[in-house]
């Protein structure tokens, strides 16, 4: 088994006793951090109380008030989150929980503050929540500074590679909660409904996401929307329909044009331009079902317009910009080369299939010799299937061999190249491949 450096320094670092976990330290044995991020330099060696001093007087960026009430609100839940601490000398650093432990040595000693209002606030709070000096908070503890690093660049940095919720998804929380309220449950019926129409999973769930709820929603709750698609919200946020055929057609139309940014009548349909009720309503007003054959025929358009070399077969929007992909999201949010999405359809050659899904893995970035040399390989073993099946013969050099008119054998990728743009492919894409082939693949790509 073969370990790369970076796994190695991780099993070195569990073999070491760097780590005390979920440990019990009172608040006034927790210091905090004049080197936090939050802080500018000039808080560098500053007091406890003038540390504190910032992040009240900066309210409207840290909140600190606002968590001190849902901190006692919420005191019955567990402490799932351990604030983070560098042992050093004998202190107890808080690296990560700084607002957090703000608020608690404020709950403990509103004096902290010099404001009457803000101690007056954390008085009465503490009526409830009774946190004193020597209260414990549980912690994580290390010893080692770039260990603590590592989980604050995570957090802060990466997110804890968390993906924030949409309204759709919230509205599930809701409603699986038992306390999901009407619109919540309104929202899930939708979803449900749209989930279920006879279009490509990929619009669907395109529409429901990021780029794309926000119009989505915007033209469904519009209150137009029930009489145009017959259909009536009972009390309980459930939906009465009273065509099925006719709602599905209209749904699966509004779902493809918010897609597609655009309406059968050429109006843009995003949320720019259906930002007022009367601008849906309007939209809503030159809906038909019978554009639903309309959905059906520019899909299959676009699929073969849009089948790549792979014979891959996408669906993409008329009026989307090349920063963004099908899914409403910026293009490259993957860090190797080919889209990991996406799937081969099947192929004679093993080897183009298995080099193609290690280019859905390798980061160009971190790989960018090997992710050259793989593109270079793909697209020799291509162009050498590609010939032969036109019945062309290579020498055991790999060269391709000429056997009629005065041209020479082959020898190089982008003399080959060239061969295939001049006798089989028409003139713009002569043109495209010429210049790929010039300036970028056999010079320029590493």
């Amino acid at each position: 088994m073969i370990f790369y450096d970076s796994q190695l320094n991780i099993i070195k670092n569990m073999t070491k006793k760097i780590w005390q976990q979920y440990v019990k330290l009172p608040i006034n044995k927790l210091s905090l951090w004049d080197e936090n991020a939050r802080f500018p330099e000039e808080f560098f060696k500053k007091t406890e109380k003038e540390l504190v001093y910032y992040f009240l007087h900066n309210e409207k960026n840290y909140e600190i008030q606002k968590l001190a009430s849902e901190i006692v609100n919420e005191l019955d839940i567990p402490q799932f989150e351990p604030l983070l601490v560098y042992e050093i000398n004998g202190k107890n650093v808080v690296l990560e929980g700084n607002r957090r432990l703000t608020v608690f040595k404020l709950l403990a000693n509103p004096e902290l503050s010099q404001d009457i209002k803000i101690q007056k606030f954390f008085k009465e709070l503490n009526l409830v929540a009774k946190i004193k000096n020597n209260s414990l908070l549980s912690a994580n503890i290390t010893n080692d500074k770039e260990q603590a690093f590592r989980y604050i660049d995570r957090k802060h940095n990466k997110r804890n590679n968390e993906v924030s919720w949409t309204s759709v998804e919230r509205g599930h929380f809701d409603y699986r909660r038992n306390k999901g309220n009407n619109k919540a449950i309104f929202k899930v019926e939708i979803t449900r409904l749209v989930k279920t129409l006879d279009i490509d999973d990929e619009i669907k769930f395109a529409v429901l996401g990021k780029g794309f709820e926000t119009t989505f929603w915007r033209v469904i709750e519009n209150p137009f929307s029930r009489e145009v698609l017959g259909f009536e919200v009972l009390k309980d946020g459930t939906i009465k329909i009273k065509n099925k055929s006719k709602f599905d057609d209209l749904l699966k139309v509004i779902v493809y044009n918010v897609w597609n940014k655009k309406g059968f009548s050429g109006k843009e349909i995003d949320s720019r331009n259906l930002n007022k009720s009367i601008q849906v309503s309007e939209y809503l007003n030159e809906l038909d079902n019978k554009d639903v054959k309309k959905v059906d025929i520019d899909i299959t358009k676009r699929k073969r317009e849009n089948q790549n070399l792979f014979g891959e077969k996408r669906l993409i929007p008329s009026n989307r910009g090349t920063n963004h992909n099908i899914y409403g999201a910026k293009e490259r949010v993957f860090k190797c080369l080919v889209d990991p999405r996406k799937s081969l359809p099947k192929l004679s050659s093993d080897k183009i299939i298995e080099i193609f899904k290690e280019l859905q893995v390798i980061e160009v970035e971190k790989c960018a010799t090997a992710t050259y040399a793989l593109v270079r390989i793909i697209t020799d073993i291509s162009i050498k299937i590609f010939l032969e099946l036109k019945g062309y013969n290579f020498n055991k050099y790999g060269h391709l061999i000429i056997t009629s008119g005065k041209e020479k054998n082959k020898t190089e990728l982008k003399e080959k190249m060239n061969y295939i743009a001049t006798h089989y492919l028409e003139s713009d894409l002569k043109i495209a491949v010429s210049t790929l082939n010039e300036d970028l693949l056999t010079q320029n790509l590493n």
